[in-house]
């Protein structure tokens, strides 16, 4: 765990980070390396979300065999959209190709969905 590092990190695997960038963004960068103070230092960026996305996304976190970021999806933050009051759960493949994919929470709504927060898969 770093403290202090800028953006908030979700590892990706051992070699790569995950974090959002703005309100409609993720992206995966490799780690080359740490600072004194034990922050990554990042390269290799990619954009895992098609550049046209506008709704908002939040918490993304990276499964540990760095083949999957889960990240919650909403529009409730964007100008100019039709408000809603829950947000779902999608994944995507961290290669910057992938569209992401809907889960299906049978046991959780949107709305108790957005009240917890992303930690670690599980």
């Amino acid at each position: 765990m770093q403290f202090n590092c800028n953006p908030v990190l979700s590892w990706l695997g051992p070699n790569a980070v995950v974090f959002q960038s703005g309100h409609d963004q993720i992206y995966k960068h490799e780690v080359t390396g740490r600072t004194k103070q034990g922050c990554p230092i990042e390269d290799n960026e990619v954009r895992l979300l098609p550049a046209t996305n506008t709704v908002g996304v939040r918490e993304p976190v990276g499964k540990p065999d760095g083949t999957q970021v889960a990240f919650k999806y909403s529009n409730r933050d964007v100008p100019g959209q039709a408000s809603q009051t829950g947000e779902s759960l999608y994944i995507v493949a961290p290669d910057g190709v992938s569209q992401p994919t809907k889960v299906n929470l049978s046991n959780i709504t949107d709305q108790q969905l957005s009240s917890m927060t992303l930690m670690k898969w599980v």
